[in-house]
């Protein structure tokens, strides 16, 4: 068995779950609360991170009304909880600017992101982190002589690798 669980909070979609007479605010602050509430019952030094799609794919391509990602950024950093962007549908353009979050205000600590890398030709995957978390990582492998094993299914497949690097070349080249 795991030795975490993941909680869910309410869809952010306010066409399917907004309750009657609910205004897009109210909706968006009940959402905040909801989370607050579960990062409270966990206990905030419980919680690694609060991870959303810019917009979810998964889930009916549910775009968050205004002010969702901030009112869920306040709350992750009132408890110190890490966001993470789940950029694999909506990063490198697809919602018209080059990270998903940029185009409906999230500003996540970390991101993920995959098929847009290689145009879903070939599987490859990636995890942005900011450079503090990078130094950490650095830092302990230093002390232990050792390499951060990670083991990512689809790390460094040479080909994937290629197909990656040939995307970003088109993207520059094409002011994509």
């Amino acid at each position: 068995p795991l030795e975490f669980t993941a909680a869910h909070i309410t869809c952010p979609s306010y066409y399917r779950e907004a309750q009657d007479d609910e205004t897009e605010h109210d909706f968006v602050t009940r959402l905040a609360n909801e989370l607050d509430d579960e990062i409270v019952a966990h206990g905030s030094e419980n919680v690694a991170a609060f991870i959303a799609e810019p917009v979810q794919g998964a889930g009916g391509v549910v775009v968050p009304p205004a002010g969702y990602f901030s009112a869920m950024g306040e709350v992750c950093e009132r408890h110190d909880v890490l966001m993470i962007g789940d950029e694999v549908i909506t990063g490198f353009g697809r919602l018209g600017t080059f990270w998903g979050c940029d185009a409906v205000g999230q500003t996540p600590d970390l991101l993920s992101c995959a098929k847009q890398l290689t145009s879903a030709y070939v599987p490859l995957s990636a995890t942005i982190i900011p450079e503090h978390m990078y130094e950490v990582l650095k830092d302990g492998n230093a002390r232990s002589g050792s390499i951060l094993g990670h083991g990512f299914t689809y790390s460094g497949h040479p080909v994937s690798c290629a197909v990656g690097l040939k995307v970003l070349e088109i993207l520059e080249r094409e002011h994509i």
